[in-house]
Order: structure tokens, then sequence, then C-alpha cells
């Protein structure tokens, strides 16, 4: 199980919009206080989203678009 932070806490072109992955509660806690301290706008726990899953593969499936009676 992995935990996947999305943040937006900040313009985009400063660094402020993207998503972290992490193994542990401890280091998704600790990212988001540590980036909650620095900057200079005042950013809330509401500038994060905090998901936890597992990561699915994607495959490619051939199908037939569309058939026809000879």
């Amino acid at each position: 199980m992995k935990f996947y932070v999305y943040y937006n806490d900040d313009f985009e072109d400063m660094g402020g919009v993207g998503i972290e992955i992490f193994g542990t509660e401890e280091e998704v806690c600790r990212f988001i206080e540590e980036r909650m301290k620095e900057g200079y706008n005042e950013k809330t726990i509401k500038d994060y989203l905090v998901i936890e899953g597992n990561e699915k593969d994607i495959i490619t499936v051939k199908e037939i678009e569309k058939i026809k009676l000879a």
C-alpha cells in the first residue's frame, strides 16, 4: 500500500502543484508539515489531499472496432 499526496499550495510555476508518493503515514505527515512551514503563502490543510492505494499497471487490449457480414 502506498500513500499519494496531491498538493496545491502555491502557484504551479513555482512548484506548488503536484503529487508525491510515500510508503508510510509518517512520511506523509512530515512532507505536509514541511511544505506548510515553507514559503510566503498561508497554507492550510485543505491544500493537501492524501490518497491511500495501490498502483495499477496499464495494458493495451486489441479490440474489434467494427464487423460486417460478407
